[in-house]
């Protein structure tokens, strides 16, 4: 069985990227997700909640992946993101001695990673990704219906 999480927010740095002794390509990353803001009933405030950070952390054993083809070459700091991954507690002993749990989403095969736009709103901040114009897919010709002959 697989879980899965979904977390849509802006991301916190620009994506470390290292190389381990192993030869496997390692990604971090941090998103910062919003909650509403709320007026507090007993003094009238507006209270901004602080955000909720998710770790989301990626492996590649090949040459080209997720990590080198996405991650390290597409995603910048600011920038609103949907992914989905599997959720993980990693137990580490931290500098001080004192055992620690860290809560991190991992992408692998089977996750989704889709840049939604940027802080300034013009979807990307880079100006090597091409504008794409339009509304999506041209409409279906006259008398197709615009679905493939099922194979069954």
């Amino acid at each position: 069985m697989y879980a899965k999480i979904q977390v849509i927010g802006h991301l916190g740095n620009d994506p470390e990227i290292r190389h381990l002794p192993s030869g496997t390509i390692n990604g971090n990353f941090s998103v910062a997700t919003n909650r509403p803001k709320y007026t507090d009933k007993s003094t009238g405030e507006i209270v901004t909640p602080p955000p909720t950070w998710f770790r989301l952390v990626a492996y590649q054993t090949t040459e080209k992946g997720l990590v080198t083809e996405l991650i390290q070459k597409w995603l910048k700091k600011g920038q609103l993101v949907f992914c989905e991954g599997e959720p993980r507690l990693r137990k580490y002993t931290d500098a001080a001695g004192i055992e620690r749990t860290a809560f991190e989403i991992h992408l692998g095969p089977q996750s989704v990673i889709k840049m939604l736009g940027t802080r300034n709103g013009n979807g990307h901040d880079r100006p090597d990704v091409p504008e794409v114009e339009g509304d999506g897919p041209p409409a279906p010709e006259k008398g197709d219906p615009g679905i493939p002959d099922a194979p069954f």
